[in-house]
């Protein structure tokens, strides 16, 4: 039973939460997996101010399901190829932690996320190695009103692509591009940004010096971001992202 006061005051509630996970192997590199849960949260301490908010716990439910491969051997002798697909579905009602920005028509009831997620990568024995992630999601969102509409902190579909090398098991050097597709929110640019597309390129060399004495386990990273200089703010960003921007780590285990 949930309890609440006008104005700042204490919540309590009990909920029964879990989820559940499964996955299955074949023997030829290929698995299948899925999951569900079911969650329960308080509403956050910035709400006590608003009994309206605080009268109820927010719910949600996620269900995921899809497909891995993982094999030695595809292409070439030695090669490693892994590649994984999800599908997930997140619905979230009694909504306390959101509220609608496309122009004030007040708190949400419900929302709905949908979306795709694509993993891969491959690495041969000569060092060379491609990883790949992609995101593609959908979403939307029924104020207390009942009006239907995009929701507001939908996140761009994007993409990340590396491609590097590995020298001697000593030197990682890799380039790295990633990608935002443009967005809009009920006819309009995303949330908080511009909502256009954009691409932005940085490079990575890691050496690692072999052998004992004071350079083991140590690691050099140089790495410069954003080399090409792009102006851009990824949708629900507040600011745009830096500029060009160079770094040099020094890292050790002990």
């Amino acid at each position: 039973m949930a309890t609440s006061a006008v104005g700042p005051g204490p919540f309590n509630t009990d909920a029964l939460m879990g989820g559940l996970s499964v996955r299955y192997a074949f023997g030829n590199g290929l698995a299948v997996f899925g999951s569900a849960a079911y969650t329960e949260v308080m509403p956050i301490i910035d709400d006590l101010d608003f009994p309206e908010r605080i009268v109820q716990s927010e719910k949600s439910t996620t269900y995921e399901i899809g497909a891995s491969f993982d094999r030695q051997g595809v292409f070439r002798e030695n090669d490693d190829l892994a590649v994984k697909l999800t599908y997930f579905d997140t619905e979230l009602w009694d909504v306390t932690s959101a509220t609608d920005l496309s122009g004030g028509t007040g708190l949400l009831d419900e929302i709905n996320i949908e979306g795709l997620e694509i993993e891969a990568s491959y690495a041969m024995t000569s060092g060379f190695y491609v990883d790949l992630n992609a995101t593609i999601t959908d979403a939307d969102e029924r104020t207390v009103t009942g009006v239907v509409q995009d929701y507001g902190n939908t996140p761009q579909d994007g993409l990340r692509l590396t491609v590097g090398k590995v020298f001697d098991d000593t030197c990682d050097l890799s380039w790295e591009a990633v990608f935002g597709e443009s967005i809009t929110i009920n006819g309009d640019p995303g949330a908080f940004a511009s909502g256009e597309s954009y691409d932005v390129h940085n490079l990575r060399l890691t050496v690692a010096p072999q052998g004992k004495g004071a350079w083991e386990d140590t690691e050099f990273r140089l790495g410069i971001e954003n080399l090409f200089d792009e102006q851009y703010t990824p949708n629900l960003a507040t600011r745009s992202q830096p500029g060009r921007n160079f770094k040099l780590t020094l890292a050790k285990s002990f």
